[in-house]
């Protein structure tokens, strides 16, 4: 009967670790920008009136050395575990304290962007002419809507996709943005496992008898 016991352990945990990790897609956004020749590198916000920075792993900007691949972001950047956790439909909103008690913050911009279903944010792009010497900044805008519903996955990063072309005269950019996602095994599935395999082993304990 040990023995059986153990068995249902482990097929239980086979069952709740054996999902497949994929990259879904959260953001593209596709521009141009006239005038510039080189770009040195970029920043990306989330918010606008509260906007915080998602940085690479190493903590700073998005350089050349980082586009044209995947570039994981640093998960104690700005608004990354709330993004995730409006993403995964696990977000609670910021309270204070209000004369009644709490209540919801309605001067967060997080808050707003989960009652409005709406991700908004920018990319800062640092441009250079065709010496590569730093000829000024230009800011795009952005919106996640609708955004996507990644409640029956697990999200474990998050990473950014630059695709970067140069020219004499403008630089054409593609940003994206990579959800690194496992599915969450759902718990009827592990209750059928195990009523399962209990009916088999209570079976075999009676033809043992």
């Amino acid at each position: 009967m040990k023995k059986s016991i153990l068995l249902i352990i482990i097929l239980i945990f086979i069952t709740a670790s054996s999902v497949q990790a994929t990259m879904i897609n959260i953001l593209d956004t596709v521009g141009s920008i006239s005038g510039k020749s080189s770009l040195l590198g970029f920043e990306i916000f989330v918010g606008s009136l509260q906007s915080e920075q998602l940085s690479n792993a190493n903590g700073i900007d998005f350089s050349p050395s980082d586009y044209n691949k995947l570039v994981k972001i640093q998960p104690n950047s700005g608004y990354y575990s709330p993004l995730i956790a409006i993403l995964e439909r696990t977000f609670t909103p910021y309270m204070i304290n209000g004369p009644n008690g709490q209540m919801p913050d309605y001067n967060s911009e997080m808050n707003a962007m989960w009652n409005s279903k709406d991700i908004w944010g920018s990319v800062m792009f640092f441009c250079g002419d065709t010496s590569r010497a730093y000829s000024g900044s230009v800011r795009h805008v952005f919106n996640i809507n609708p955004i996507p519903d990644l409640s029956e996955y697990k999200i474990n990063n998050l990473y950014i996709y630059s695709n970067i072309a140069e020219t004499l005269s403008n630089i054409n950019y593609e940003i994206q943005l990579y959800a690194d996602v496992t599915t969450v095994p759902e718990p009827s599935t592990i209750f059928l496992l195990v009523s399962g395999l209990a009916g088999m082993i209570g079976a075999m304990a009676l033809k043992r008898k």
